[in-house]
């Protein structure tokens, strides 16, 4: 996660390629956010546009959160009900 240190520090928009660790690619798009950082398959690499320390969204509970529902739809059924009511 050095690349979020070298964001966070910097005065100026960063970009970054990121080699084939899709678990980095992936978390720098949760810290980024989806937008901002994407896979190319076809060469096997990361690309992070240009971010900036006011695109981080840890510590930014409300955009982090809106981030994640990109991710994952919410269910709001209780999942152990049909359990508890057989």
């Amino acid at each position: 996660m050095d690349f979020v240190r070298v964001v966070t520090t910097s005065d100026k928009p960063v970009r970054a390629l990121v080699d084939n660790r899709k678990a980095t690619v992936w978390a720098y798009s949760a810290v980024f956010g989806s937008k901002k950082v994407r896979y190319n398959e076809l060469f096997g690499i990361g690309i992070v546009d240009p971010v900036s320390k006011d695109d981080v969204l840890l510590g930014n509970v409300d955009r982090l959160k809106r981030q994640f529902s990109d991710y994952v739809t919410y269910d709001d059924t209780n999942l152990f009900k049909e359990l508890l009511d057989s």
